[in-house]
């Protein structure tokens, strides 16, 4: 076996080839195509960044955004409220005018392609139809700063007046989900369930479970805003204060994914998972196995994209429960980076 140190990311990390003692404890995932876009308010911008933490301007002249949301077809939506307008970006970052409406700040969008967007300065949420076509879906926050819909159908809305998170029913009814959470701002979700709030006032992120129980689940941000959950449960978070964003593993390990970013009020990701294409059942594997081998077999006789198996490894008496990834890509061997900081 060959283990060589290198860095990913900022974490250190180790490439390692040959034969591998440990246990694949995890899915298999196919890795998504999800694409990171963060709304940079003081360049009037929508940035994409890369998987290299690169920035890339993706579509200028959108005014000052508060808001940023995604549909599956490669569109995003601007929520500018310089103007009161909402535009819609096209796949190839052209800029058109969709709406207006008063005060629109945070916005999301249902499985049907409707549009949710707040009203920060009067607490309404706005239903907005494909076609445009506005009605109000909702009222009674204290500026809502936040929205996402849950896995059990109703819409989640984070309030920065009162620190709460408010459930808003399909019917538009509206009680309270949790609360005690410092300037909430963004609200996101993961496959699970679970909700992640941006607390801008103590920089952190929370995170509700779906029984509505509250815990604390990454410190040490700097003013979060926006927050979304990619296909693979990592959390992103962009910082207004030092221009950052943050990537956070499912266990809380965080580190600085891009820098550079123009006052990032909100960001979104599409998930553009390959058609047909879902997640493939590895078997648990105990005591030693050939690497790439017998796992490489497995996963190749289902699926033929890259793919990312988890790992639960000992590496070294020192090492515990050190998460880790294997690739395996269409046209090289497969290469194992264990990731220990």
């Amino acid at each position: 076996m060959r283990i060589n140190p290198m860095q990913i990311y900022g974490k250190k990390c180790f490439v390692i080839t040959g034969l591998l003692g440990c246990i694949a404890s995890a899915m298999a995932q196919t890795y998504p195509n999800d694409v990171i876009y963060v709304a940079e308010e003081q360049k009037l911008r929508v940035s994409m960044v890369e998987s290299n933490g690169v920035i890339d301007p993706f579509a200028n002249g959108v005014g000052l955004i508060y808001g940023l949301a995604s549909d599956q077809n490669g569109g995003l939506y601007a929520a500018g409220t310089g103007d009161n307008t909402i535009r819609k970006v096209g796949s190839d970052g052209v800029v058109t005018s969709f709406v207006s409406l008063d005060s629109p700040s945070c916005m999301t969008l249902d499985t049907d392609g409707f549009l949710y967007v707040a009203n920060d300065a009067y607490g309404l949420i706005y239903q907005v139809s494909p076609s445009g076509q506005i009605t109000t879906y909702a009222s009674g926050f204290a500026w809502p700063e936040g929205l996402v819909f849950g896995t059990d159908g109703n819409l989640y809305a984070a309030n920065l007046g009162n620190g709460f998170v408010d459930q808003v029913a399909p019917d538009g009814g509206v009680t309270g989900f949790a609360s005690g959470f410092g300037c909430p701002w963004g609200l996101a979700r993961d496959n699970e369930g679970n909700l992640y709030v941006a607390e801008s006032c103590g920089n952190t992120i929370g995170k509700i479970s779906p029984t509505g129980a509250v815990s604390t689940f990454a410190t040490g941000l700097s003013y979060p805003t926006g927050v979304a959950v990619d296909s693979a449960g990592y959390v992103y978070v962009c910082n207004i204060d030092d221009g950052s964003l943050r990537k956070i593993s499912p266990e809380g390990l965080m580190v600085t994914y891009a820098t550079g970013l123009d006052y990032p009020t909100d960001m979104t990701i599409q998930r553009r998972n390959v058609a047909g294409s879902p997640p493939v059942a590895v078997p648990r594997v105990s005591n030693a196995f050939t690497f790439p081998v017998a796992i490489q077999s497995l996963i190749r006789s289902n699926y033929t994209g890259p793919v990312f198996i988890l790992l639960d490894c000992h590496v070294g008496r020192d090492r515990k429960n050190q998460p880790g990834w294997i690739t395996f890509g269409k046209s090289r061997p497969a290469t194992a980076f264990l990731c220990v900081g």
